[in-house]
């Protein structure tokens, strides 16, 4: 089957590993798989492609379709032009912007359109105002794959059909996380952190909807009554500025290290002693599977599946 996997990035989070390992799946599998991702220019082009880097060094079949506008009609033709030439039967699209396009291009192509609905966060109007869009559309798709069961019921609320509907959780190559006791070394030694020490860590986007203030807050409480903790925060966003800020006011900044964007996710987690998921919302978040692949314990809050 020939598959063309779309989505709008920016940058390389849960929904994009998703796609990187469902096209490796596939391909493994038989299929004709490529990956679609939009270059934002509207958005700064900020990561935009990020995913398609990493898909070209998995060896996997990409295609990056350039995007002016929140609703550009010249990427409309080019996806549907895509299509056509390559023979495409399936387009599956993850999120809002590659659902609403898929859409449009399929209006004259007339194949299969599937969708994965990862979860909606409407942490402000704007994102309030795309899952309102999203539900506009997703009921019009010949099938809708949910990662959680939470999502599944979103998703009948929002008018879906049920026989249109199926509930997919998402998946990792556990492989990827057997890591050496000498590389969780290396990698403590590299921040600065002193042996015999207990490491909490997180892996996500820095941004609103991961409740990050609250881990750094039950981090202070623990600091009171153990001191020989440090608490590692794996990737960026928006809200990292605001969060060095809050670790300075609570007078903990010492013991917490932003490491910043990291390609080399299995390695940090194996310096990690116990994983946190604070989180408000989620679908199946895959780096709490991540973390539990790694076999780190892992606290997390009751959210999503």
């Amino acid at each position: 089957m020939r598959i063309l996997q779309l989505i709008s990035s920016a940058g390389f989070f849960g929904a994009e590993n998703v796609v990187i390992e469902l096209a490796s799946s596939l391909a493994a599998s038989g299929d004709s798989v490529t990956i679609g991702v939009f270059s934002n220019r509207h958005a700064r082009g900020a990561g935009s492609c990020e995913l398609a880097v990493q898909a070209r060094a998995r060896e996997l079949r990409t295609e990056v379709f350039e995007c002016g506008g929140r609703v550009d009609l010249r990427t409309v033709a080019a996806i549907r032009r895509y299509c056509t030439e390559n023979g495409v039967e399936v387009i599956h699209s993850h999120g809002y912007k590659s659902n609403i396009y898929s859409y449009l291009a399929n209006r004259a192509l007339k194949i299969r359109i599937v969708t994965t609905c990862h979860n909606w966060i409407n942490t402000s109007s704007k994102m309030s105002l795309y899952t309102r869009l999203d539900k506009f559309f997703i009921k019009r798709f010949d099938c809708v794959a949910a990662v959680s069961e939470d999502v599944k019921l979103q998703l009948l609320e929002a008018g879906v059909k049920p026989e249109r509907l199926k509930v997919i959780g998402n998946g990792i190559n556990i492989e990827r996380f057997k890591v050496s006791a000498k590389t969780s070394e290396k990698i403590r030694e590299s921040f600065g952190i002193p042996p015999a020490t207990t490491v909490v860590g997180t892996v996500g986007r820095l941004s609103p909807e991961k409740g990050y203030g609250f881990f750094l807050e039950a981090a202070k409480e623990i600091l009171a009554e153990k001191k020989d903790c440090y608490f590692i925060f794996v990737g960026d966003g928006g809200e990292r500025t605001g969060l060095e800020e809050l670790s300075k006011s609570l007078g903990i900044a010492g013991r917490v290290i932003f490491a910043g964007k990291r390609s080399n996710i299995p390695e940090m987690l194996s310096a990690m002693d116990l994983f946190v998921l604070s989180s408000l919302t989620e679908g199946q978040p895959m780096a709490l599977l991540e973390a539990m692949a790694a076999g780190v314990p892992a606290v997390s809050t009751s959210v999503g599946d």
